[in-house]
């Protein structure tokens, strides 16, 4: 990476151009290549890893200079990564690679099965919610707790964490065992651009979403 680290720090203070929190002398920083920002490793590297994952470079926004070029490498396991007419194409053609592809989609099926029973239990609560909500504050936070509390204690909750689980370990597993990148699982429609999206079905980001709690 054409990135020069500095273990010591500059002895004057400044803010981190990423994260604008102040560079104390014992963080470890980051100077970028053109001279035109220092910013904390970790900060440094992190964006690196983003734009490079998302198929972009990792450049100075001030001055455009290109430090790493993204594309051509798979992010996740350094491999090729040519989406439909290279390993895909060849493992389509292969059995074991069919039945383990299907073996995913039923997990995903029975994911997306599991999530339309939850979220129509969500609904139910939330209409009791509503009401228990009209009486006073403390009565919305005691609502509130019991509430998510019920939810998680319901079969629906287990079964759509388990469903979850299931799901993303077969997909960890599925990657794994065909040395599959970012870029070949979305072709195969099992990765989002967007990771957020993924993130915000999951059952307890839904309880804190939907069961929150707004003064007007």
């Amino acid at each position: 990476m054409a990135l020069v680290l500095d273990t010591e720090g500059p002895v004057e203070a400044e803010n981190c151009w990423l994260c604008d929190r102040v560079l104390l002398e014992d963080d470890r920083k980051m100077d970028y290549e053109c001279g035109c920002h220092t910013v904390h490793t970790s900060c440094g590297l992190t964006r690196a890893y983003v734009d490079i994952l998302n198929g972009g470079q990792f450049r100075c926004h001030t001055c455009n200079t290109v430090f790493v070029h993204g594309g051509g490498v798979d992010n996740y396991t350094g491999a090729e990564s040519v989406v439909e007419d290279g390993i895909l194409a060849t493992l389509r053609k292969n059995k074991t690679f069919k039945a383990d592809l299907r073996a995913v989609r039923v997990r995903r099926a029975a994911k997306t099965k599991a999530s339309a029973e939850f979220m129509k239990k969500v609904k139910e609560e939330y209409v009791k919610f509503q009401t228990a909500t009209e009486i006073s504050i403390q009565s919305i936070k005691l609502s509130q707790r019991e509430t998510r509390q019920v939810i998680k204690q319901s079969e629906e909750y287990k079964a759509v964490k388990k469903a979850t689980i299931g799901y993303n370990v077969s997909v960890a597993r599925f990657k794994a065992k065909y040395n599959l990148g970012y870029r070949d699982m979305r072709a195969l429609k099992f990765e989002l651009r967007r990771r957020w999206w993924y993130r915000r079905n999951e059952p307890n980001r839904i309880l804190e979403w939907k069961f929150r709690v707004r003064i007007l």
